[in-house]
């Protein structure tokens, strides 16, 4: 039997056989349902804030740095706005992430700041420690119990872990910067 040869007009114009057709429809749906995979996972940054772990969502912060000096802002520096850090050769707002959440003041040690952009600008609120970047599925978010800040709960290595309202967060550390 004489095996076919295709010039390369004919090729890409024959009928494709059996087989390619399988495999190619194989291949599409398999793209398919990754992508919808991927559209049921979000990508989150989880840390810690004291003794509470939170989260947010990788798209809503710009950066995460060790943490340095805060210098505070005569008659301005107060119980949510801290002062103002240096990240990256820039002056940023310092703000307590952990007064604006509970109301209280300290925290305890913070190893890192998390940066934002906010709407005039870059924000930074120091956390205690930063536990990385996970992908989770949209179907373990639950509806949190009357929290302003936290739009969903998760369980994440066998700890709850409240997932932040970002915009809603970004708005109160902007306007308690303003005041």
């Amino acid at each position: 039997m004489k095996k076919q040869t295709y010039t390369g007009d004919e090729l890409l114009e024959r009928e494709p056989s059996f087989e390619e057709r399988a495999v190619w429809t194989e291949l599409i749906a398999s793209e398919d349902s990754t992508k919808q995979k991927e559209q049921s996972l979000l990508s989150v940054l989880i840390f810690r804030l004291g003794s509470e772990l939170l989260a947010i969502e990788t798209m809503e912060f710009e950066e995460v740095m060790e943490k340095g000096p805060v210098h505070r802002v005569p008659h301005r520096t107060g119980r949510i706005l801290q002062g103002l850090v240096n990240i990256r050769g820039r002056l940023v707002l310092c703000l307590s992430l952990h007064a604006l959440l509970s109301g209280a003041n300290d925290f305890g040690e913070s190893s890192h700041f998390l940066v934002i952009d906010g709407p005039q600008g870059r924000l930074a609120f120091p956390v205690s420690e930063v536990l990385g970047i996970d992908k989770i599925t949209l179907q373990n978010l639950q509806p949190p119990r009357e929290s302003s800040f936290i739009k969903a709960i998760f369980t994440w290595h066998q700890h709850s872990v409240g997932l932040l309202e970002a915009e809603k967060v970004r708005g109160a550390l902007q306007e308690c910067a303003s005041r």
